[in-house]
């Protein structure tokens, strides 16, 4: 036997009425579950210690420790200029520099051969570390974003003769973008670490 259900139609009120009522409904059984139910947290040293990471929970800084200190480079004398960012930032004797490509003192792009490219980017990227008070044996990371990466056995070789020593060569990663500013063929960025 087959059960047959009545259709009803209700008005657009009522249906909102009887869902607001069953949601109340719901309300109350979850609420008097929650009452019948404690729970007890227990907060772990752990636990509090993200909490002074929160922004509104800081921690008084403590006599004796300083707050961190931040150094930016800005354009000089030789360095690329026009740019709406810093050329360098070094924090806790780290120094990060900037993306360059080969770029002119003025800060226009100086196209040319992959290899020639990758000579000024690297000329900008040494001359940001020395205005930040790096060396270039200082720099211990570098990163080569290539605009193509069939160009990366050129790098390797550029790479080669810049550091024909791999035990004084900084570590790198190198990738390819879709696309670079000015249509570089070569973006090179690094950090660098001075000793204290």
């Amino acid at each position: 036997m087959k059960s047959q259900l009545a259709e009803v139609e209700l008005d657009p009120y009522t249906t909102q009425r009887l869902a607001e009522e069953r949601r109340a409904e719901l309300l109350r059984d979850a609420e008097a579950w929650r009452l019948a139910h404690p729970v007890q947290i227990q907060a772990t040293k752990r636990t509090r210690r993200w909490i002074l990471l929160l922004p509104w929970r800081r921690a008084p800084v403590r006599p004796g420790r300083s707050r961190m200190t931040i150094n930016r480079t800005s354009p000089g004398v030789g360095l690329p200029a026009g740019f709406p960012f810093s050329l360098a930032g070094e924090a806790y004797g780290l120094c990060f520099i900037s993306g360059m490509p080969a770029l002119d003192p003025d800060g226009k792009f100086v196209p040319g051969t992959f290899e020639e490219e990758t000579e000024l980017a690297w000329h900008n990227v040494v001359a940001i570390a020395e205005a930040s008070g790096c060396s270039i044996d200082d720099i211990v990371y570098v990163q080569c974003v290539l605009s193509d990466i069939d160009n990366y056995r050129d790098l390797n070789a550029w790479w080669r003769r810049q550091f024909p020593d791999i035990s004084t060569a900084p570590a790198r990663f190198t990738f390819q973008a879709g696309a670079l500013p000015f249509g570089a063929k070569i973006e090179i960025q690094a950090i660098a670490a001075r000793g204290t």
